[in-house]
C-alpha cells in the first residue's frame, strides 16, 4: 500500500523578501473607499527595513507548467501598521519529487523536497524557514490496485453513511471521480491513471479515448489551518515524522467517520437486525444538501427505488445471512416492497449465493475499499 503526501499549503509571517520586483505585483497603496469610509493600505512586507503598503496580494509562480510547480503569495497584514504580511507557499511533494503518479512516501524524500524548495526560494530573494510555517492544507493520499476498475467503486462512496456528517456534500464529478466534503475536509476518490493520462494528453494537445484502470486513489484533504491542527499537524516540519505518523492520522479518521460500521471480528453494538433497520430508516429520510459554508441549499427526497440494493451493498448478502435467514432479512422491507417484488429479490439473492464457491466470502465494494485503504489498528 502506498501512503504519501500529495499537497501542502502553508503560511507564516516570519519571512524576508529582498526585492518585491520578483513578484508579479504592483502595490495598490492609495487609500480606497469602502462602505463610505476611507481604508488605508496595510503592510505587505518590508524590504530593507522599508514597509511596502498595499491593498492587494502579491503573487509569484515558480516552475509553472512543470511538476516542480510552487505557488507563492504575500497577503497584506490584517493590522494597519507594524506587522509583516503573510507569506503562503503551496506545492505538491509527490509531483515535485517523482512526477507522474508515484507518491512521496518517505520522510527522507520529503526532507529533500523541503530543502530544494527552500534553496529555490532563497535564489529568488525569499528567505523563510519552511519547516516552521503553519499548515493551511495537507493531502494524505493512498492509492491501490483494486480487484475491479476504479469507476466501479464510485457508487460505494455514495452509500457511505458519514458519521458527524450533517454538513457533508456529495459530488460525482464524473464517472471516475467522487468527492465527499464539508468546509473543513474532503475525501476524493478517483482513477489516478486516467486523471494523469488525461492531463498529459491535454498538455500535449492530443485527444484520445483513455481506458479506465484499476488504480484507485483516496485523498484525505484537510482544508484549513484549524482542521490541520486538530486532525493532522500544526507546523509543516511535523510532517517529517514519516509514514507511520501519516498512517496514524489517515486510518483513524476514515475508520471513525466512514467505515465505523464494518469492522471484521468486532461485535456490533446492536442486534444485527436492529442495525439494518436503523440503516433502512436512515435511507428513507430526506437528505439535506449543503454548500461549502454549511448552509442547506436544498433537501433531496428519499430514494425508494433501489432501497434494498443499497442496504445489501452496505453489508453484503454473505455477511447478512450469517446473522439471519434470507426470509427474515426480506421481511424487514415488507413496508416498502410488495410480495412479488420480495419474491423476485429472494430468487436474485439465492442465485447469487448458489453461484459462490463453497466456503468463499463475497466482498462487497465497501468491504474491498476498507481492505485496500485501512490497516488494522
Amino acid at each position: 500500500m502506498n501512503l504519501g503526501i500529495d499537497k501542502i499549503s502553508c503560511i507564516t509571517q516570519e519571512f524576508r523578501v529582498e526585492n518585491l520586483a520578483t513578484f508579479n505585483h504592483t502595490p495598490s497603496n492609495q487609500p480606497k473607499i469602502l462602505e463610505g469610509k476611507e481604508v488605508p493600505p496595510k503592510v505587505l512586507t518590508y524590504v530593507n527595513g522599508n514597509p511596502i503598503l498595499s491593498h492587494t496580494k502579491a503573487l509569484k509562480i515558480m516552475g509553472a507548467d512543470t511538476d516542480q510547480h510552487i505557488g507563492i503569495g504575500i497577503t497584506p497584514s490584517k493590522h494597519e501598521q507594524g506587522a509583516n504580511g503573510h507569506l503562503s507557499i503551496t506545492f505538491n511533494p509527490s509531483k515535485y519529487a517523482n512526477g507522474g503518479y508515484e507518491l512521496c512516501t518517505s520522510k527522507t524524500q520529503l526532507a529533500e523536497v523541503f530543502k530544494d524548495i527552500t534553496n529555490r526560494l532563497k535564489t529568488e530573494g525569499i528567505h523563510v524557514n519552511l519547516e516552521a510555517t503553519n499548515l493551511q492544507r495537507i493531502d494524505l493520499t493512498k492509492q491501490a490496485e483494486m480487484p475491479r476498475i476504479a469507476r466501479d467503486y464510485m457508487e460505494a462512496y455514495d452509500h457511505l453513511h458519514v458519521k458527524y456528517g450533517r454538513q457533508i456534500t456529495r459530488h460525482r464529478v464524473n464517472a471516475d471521480y467522487y468527492r465527499l466534503q464539508n468546509k473543513s475536509w474532503q475525501l476524493c476518490a478517483y482513477d489516478k491513471q486516467m486523471a494523469f493520462l488525461s492531463t498529459s494528453e491535454k498538455t500535449a494537445h492530443k485527444v484520445r479515448e483513455i481506458t479506465p484502470s484499476n488504480l484507485l486513489r483516496n485523498e484525505l484533504r484537510f482544508m484549513n489551518s484549524k482542521t490541520c491542527k486538530e486532525h493532522a499537524y500544526r507546523h509543516t516540519g511535523e510532517t517529517l515524522q514519516g509514514q507511520e505518523s501519516w498512517e496514524g492520522i489517515y486510518t483513524p479518521f476514515l475508520q471513525k467517520r466512514m467505515f465505523n460500521q464494518l469492522r471484521e471480528g468486532v461485535q456490533l453494538r446492536l442486534p444485527f437486525a436492529t442495525e439494518i433497520q436503523t440503516l433502512i430508516e436512515l435511507e428513507q429520510q430526506p437528505q439535506p444538501i449543503c454548500n461549502t459554508w454549511g448552509e442547506v441549499v436544498k433537501v433531496v427526497p428519499p430514494k425508494k427505488r433501489g432501497l434494498m440494493d443499497r442496504v445489501t451493498l452496505r453489508f453484503g448478502i454473505n455477511e447478512i445471512i450469517k446473522h439471519m435467514s434470507l426470509e427474515a432479512y426480506l421481511s424487514l422491507f415488507a413496508d416498502t416492497y410488495n410480495k412479488s417484488q420480495l419474491a423476485a429479490k429472494k430468487l436474485e439473492y439465492e442465485r447469487a449465493l448458489n453461484t459462490m464457491p463453497n466456503g468463499s466470502h463475497r466482498n462487497t465494494l465497501i468491504n474491498e475499499l476498507e481492505t485496500a485503504f485501512l490497516i488494522a489498528i
